[in-house]
């Protein structure tokens, strides 16, 4: 019997039978009647102003919402797709995912802000997300370096490679405990200043609790093998029912995710620094039991000296040009004597040195204990008095070491520098300490970028710099 296709469906089946899927809905198959075939038209040009794809013939009245008049009128509706879940249940932590960083509080006298974000709770021998956002107070820094610490081994890095100025940052960083229970991770903020080789150092350290889950690597199944019947080979397994096997790994699953506030303290700092306020400046220097520091005319000089006028305190070129471009040494010797030199080895200044008016020779002079008068330039012609004069103050300990000593300017620059070797050093009413990490005065820290108050005076701590003109 010939076979035809049925008008509502599509489907084959034979003629003077009901469709085996539309049924009487569609009535007995039957042959379609031949239809004249008309000679092919030819052929429009397409407008390129017309769609590509003609538009669906519209719906007649009263037909419901997606009706489509080629479909079958009684195939069952649609069901919607269900979203498919990931596997055990793992949906990420939410914070994680999220946009926009947490809101950062910046302590006072703080140059920055920080806050952590990580799983509550972690699992040994797996990492687990951590999140540091960080925000400067104002642009204080030239680059960020966060680093992640687990008692004295790091864990992760993460540099910024730009200048953060005041926009939050978010440092995503990873952790993988090594063992269990409650865990103290610190952070530490490497801080760039301009102009600076070594950065300002900031360390916080938050708990994190760590689990143990010790996952089965094999499921026992106990099967008991019965023989029914005297010498029957019919053999039967039985086995009984599996329940209460638990498959769930709980270190897949989602953990709540906390926030913290990071209390960041200063931590370490260079041992250069620069205070300025009102009008005067405060240079710091931390020196080794053997350092030695040049000072002169040029600009390579670890301290860069010259003259600037009694009465307009601007810089006396003429009074300048008479220090030499390397001009004097200070130098310290197992931490015990402070010696000054003439210029450099083999190549001493143009116009001298002197210490309360006697000269220093070739091979240097000890500083003695107390206050001494630095004259430089004495034998420059036209300046008998010399053309600058410093006023050193040398603090040693009971026990011979050298605590630090003072520099005091006597030209138009209101200028003092503050040495530390060993101990705390007495100026300007205050006690100065560097405590091998960072500058303290009278017992608070010098916070690089922040204020700070010496004898009522409020200074701003900034980047080692000094006036040259």
């Amino acid at each position: 019997m010939a076979e035809v296709k049925c008008p509502l469906c599509g489907l084959l089946g034979e003629v003077g039978t009901f469709c085996e899927n539309c049924g009487p809905a569609a009535g007995r198959l039957c042959e379609p009647e031949p239809v004249a075939v008309p000679a092919p038209a030819p052929a429009p040009v397409p407008d390129v102003a017309q769609r590509a794809c003609p538009q669906p013939a519209a719906p007649p009245a009263g037909a419901p919402s997606g009706f489509n008049p080629a479909a079958p009128a009684n195939l069952p509706p649609l069901r919607p797709l269900d979203p498919i879940a990931p596997f055990g249940g793992m949906t990420g932590y939410p914070p994680f995912g999220a946009s926009v960083a947490p809101p950062v509080e910046i302590p006072d006298g703080m140059p920055f802000g920080a806050t952590v974000t990580f799983p509550e709770t972690m699992w040994k021998g797996w990492s687990s997300p951590v999140k540091i956002v960080f925000q400067a107070v104002e642009d204080l820094y030239a680059d960020v370096t966060v680093a992640l610490f687990n008692g004295p081994n790091e864990v992760q890095r993460h540099p910024l490679g730009y200048r953060p100025t005041t926009e939050r940052l978010t440092f995503p960083l990873n952790v993988c405990p090594k063992v269990a229970g409650t865990v103290e991770l610190t952070v530490r903020f490497f801080c760039v200043r301009d102009g600076m080789d070594d950065p300002d150092v900031f360390s916080a350290v938050f708990p994190v609790r760590v689990l143990d889950h010790a996952s089965p690597n094999s499921i026992t199944i106990d099967t008991k093998v019965e023989v029914n019947g005297a010498g029957a080979s019919l053999l039967q397994y039985h086995s009984p029912a599996v329940s209460g096997i638990n498959l769930r790994d709980p270190r897949v699953e989602q953990s709540r995710a906390v926030t913290h506030q990071l209390a960041v303290d200063l931590e370490g700092g260079a041992p250069r620094l620069t205070l300025t306020g009102a009008g005067k400046m405060i240079q710091l220097w931390a020196l080794g039991s053997d350092e030695t520091m040049v000072c002169g005319r040029h600009d390579t000089c670890d301290y860069v000296v010259r003259v600037f006028d009694r009465e307009c305190h601007q810089m006396d070129k003429s009074r300048s040009m008479c220090l030499s471009r390397r001009h004097f040494r200070l130098t310290v010797s197992d931490g015990r004597r402070l010696r000054i030199f003439d210029g450099m080895e083999g190549e001493p200044s143009t116009w001298g040195v002197q210490v309360e008016g006697n000269e220093v020779g070739p091979g240097g002079m000890v500083i003695p204990r107390g206050v001494s008068h630095l004259t430089f330039g004495a034998k420059a012609p036209n300046y008998p008095e010399g053309v600058v004069g410093f006023t050193l103050e040398l603090f040693i300990c009971d026990d011979g070491l050298i605590s630090g000593f003072t520099l005091v300017r006597d030209d138009g620059l209101d200028e003092q520098v503050v040495a530390i070797v060993s101990r705390k050093v007495p100026c300007g009413g205050c006690d100065w300490v560097w405590n091998g990490k960072c500058f303290l005065v009278s017992g608070r820290k010098i916070v690089p970028g922040m204020s700070v108050e010496v004898a009522g005076v409020p200074y701003r701590a900034g980047r080692y710099h000094q006036r040259k003109e």
